[in-house]
């Protein structure tokens, strides 16, 4: 038997032994070189040929060189991630020799009660108290007086309009 590949099928019946396919737009075709009496010679399509190797297992070559392709891309990405851990590994290293701890958030929580309203500088910060002391640490924070210049809340509520099925708002006021 001499097997060859061909554009397309040349000798009668011109058409896949399989499908029965006998058009021009298939990409190649497999001469079996395998003559029937009766028939003619025998030829399998592209398309019927993959579909039998991949009943054993075989690929066709266009999933084969995207296959190909995704490899190339997934070899690019693990170099990428092979050095960033390198570069990670190497700045973990240098921080162990640095002897520099890593604290959790916890710790971090925690030690920061003694640095809140600390001066980043440490410079501690002084208020003059109501008799003109200056006291170390304190904060002055407002007058005292509790009064405030902004109108309360509840002003302006007699005149919210009434929704939309006609219903009035009541408000109990104390």
């Amino acid at each position: 038997m001499q097997a060859s590949i061909v554009p397309v099928p040349y000798q009668h019946p011109s058409s896949c032994s399989i499908c029965g396919y006998g058009g021009s737009d298939r990409k190649c075709w497999l001469d079996t070189g395998i003559q029937i009496d009766y028939y003619g010679a025998v030829y399998i399509c592209d398309q019927c040929f993959n579909f039998l190797a991949g009943l054993f297992g075989y690929i066709n070559p266009d999933v084969s060189a995207k296959i190909l392709h995704e490899n190339e891309i997934l070899c690019a990405s693990q170099e990428i991630l092979n050095r960033r851990i390198d570069m990670l590994t190497t700045a973990i290293k240098n921080l162990e020799l640095a002897d520099v701890t890593v604290v959790d958030s916890d710790s971090l929580r925690s030690g920061m009660d003694s640095v809140i309203g600390a001066d980043p500088l440490g410079v501690p910060e002084t208020s003059e108290s109501p008799s003109g002391d200056s006291r170390e640490g304190e904060v002055n924070v407002g007058s005292g007086e509790g009064e405030t210049s902004e109108p309360s809340h509840d002003e302006g509520m007699d005149k919210l309009r009434p929704d939309e099925f006609g219903f009035e708002f009541e408000f109990d006021s104390e």
